[in-house]
C-alpha cells in the first residue's frame, strides 16, 4: 500500500490528510451532516452511503455488506442499524438502493413471504416488492401472477454457500 496510495490520482476521503498521499481529500462531514441533519455515522460503509445521499445519486447497490450471517445467528458486526438508517433516508430521498440477495441487508436474504411480520403466516402472504422507484404491495399469488405476466419471476432467496470445512 505505501507504494500505491501515493500514485493514486482518483480521491481517497479520510478524516486527516497525509502529505505522503496527495489524493487524500478530508471527508465533508459538516457538508454533509448539515445537508442531512444528521451526524449517525458508526462505520464506514454509513460514511459512503452518507456521501451518496449528499451527492444526490441515483441508485446504490451493496454487495459484501452483510453484518449478520445466517450460519453464525449468535454473532453480528456492528453498524448495520446505521446503515439501514441511511439507507432508509436514500429512499425516502428517492436514491434506488438494492442489496445482494445473500445480505441481512434490509433483509435482503430472506424470501418476499416471509419479510411482512405477522403476513408471512398468511395462506397467501402478502408481499411487498420494489418496482420503478416505488412499492408494490400484493398477495403472494397476485404478485406472481403479475409478473408472470411481464416474464419476470420473485426472487428467491440463495442459500449460503457451505462453510469451508478446509
Amino acid at each position: 500500500m505505501r507504494k500505491i496510495l501515493p500514485k493514486l490520482k482518483m480521491p481517497i476521503y479520510t478524516c486527516e490528510l497525509d502529505p505522503r498521499v496527495p489524493a487524500l481529500v478530508e471527508y465533508p462531514l459538516m457538508e454533509v451532516a448539515n445537508y442531512s441533519r444528521c451526524a449517525y455515522f458508526n462505520n464506514t460503509v454509513a460514511y459512503t452511503i452518507g456521501f451518496a445521499y449528499w451527492n444526490q445519486v441515483a441508485q446504490i447497490d451493496l454487495f459484501g455488506i452483510d453484518f449478520s450471517y445466517q450460519h453464525s445467528m449468535h454473532f453480528a458486526e456492528a453498524g448495520r442499524a446505521c446503515v439501514e438508517f441511511w439507507l432508509a433516508k436514500c429512499i425516502e430521498k428517492g436514491i434506488t438502493v438494492g442489496a445482494s440477495p445473500r445480505s441481512a441487508v434490509l433483509d435482503s436474504n430472506v424470501s418476499a413471504q416471509e419479510r411482512l411480520y405477522g403476513y408471512h403466516r398468511l395462506a397467501d402472504p402478502i408481499v411487498a416488492v420494489p418496482h420503478d422507484g416505488k412499492w408494490i404491495v400484493s398477495t403472494y399469488s397476485e404478485m406472481n401472477e403479475l409478473l408472470a405476466k411481464h416474464n419476470m419471476k420473485l426472487q428467491e432467496e440463495i442459500a449460503p454457500p457451505e462453510p469451508y470445512k478446509g
